[in-house]
């Protein structure tokens, strides 16, 4: 009887690491032999960029249909150049004195805003959290030896980022959208070989497409 709750309990034990290796540690379902090359990095942009619109869509519809939000609230939260970003607003109204031109928002929005977030929100947790923990694998879920299926401080620290990333573009909703875009990124930056300006690159491509692309117009 013991032997066999032994064994029940190793199988349930191993189960579970198994189930948090399948699923949480998905950084390596996308492993592949030219993965590091220009057109491996295109790859895991346009993976992330599928993962984002399909978020931002179920999402956006839950808001829309559950949470009473409007078209215009829900073009504020997602795709406005501005948002509910005091620090940007007061940027521009501040020095331009007027709205901005989409010259300006395109500046903003895809060259600046990329630059410094990617340094804020994925360079320097990342490195701080590889220093705080040098001996810990650089991936987010153990995958081998007595932690496997254990999520590592880095994944922690990624959450914690992007959380502030979220908030930091307006409320607490805008982690739902900005802040799901900021873990999609910290992955992308890990997975490029932490990769600066591939993340750069990735973040101004997805500002544009989403402020002159996939903007909810408001009628």
């Amino acid at each position: 009887m013991i032997y066999y709750r032994e064994t029940l309990e190793r199988k349930i034990i191993t189960g579970r690491e198994s189930l948090m290796k399948d699923w949480l540690g998905f950084e390596k379902w996308f492993d592949f032999s030219h993965e590091h090359t220009f057109g491996g990095k295109v790859g895991k942009w346009l993976i992330v960029f599928g993962v984002d619109i399909i978020w931002i869509t179920a999402a956006t519809l839950f808001l829309l249909f559950v949470g009473g939000f409007g078209k215009a609230q829900l073009n504020v939260l997602i795709a406005h150049p501005i948002g509910q970003n005091t620090l940007y607003a007061n940027l521009l109204t501040g020095t331009l004195g007027q709205p901005p031109s989409i010259g300006m928002v395109f500046f903003l929005a895809c060259v600046l805003a990329p630059l410094w977030e990617e340094v804020a929100f994925r360079v320097f947790p990342i490195f701080l959290a590889r220093k705080l923990t040098p001996n810990e694998p650089i991936e987010w879920c153990a995958s081998s030896g007595a932690d496997r299926g254990r999520l590592s401080f880095l994944f922690w620290a990624c959450c914690f980022s992007s959380i502030i990333f979220g908030l930091m573009h307006g409320s607490v909703i805008n982690i739902l959208f900005q802040g799901m875009g900021g873990f999609l990124f910290s992955w992308l930056y890990l997975k490029n070989n932490c990769s600066y300006w591939s993340a750069v690159a990735a973040h101004g491509l997805w500002n544009f497409m989403v402020i002159f692309g996939f903007r909810i117009w408001v009628s």
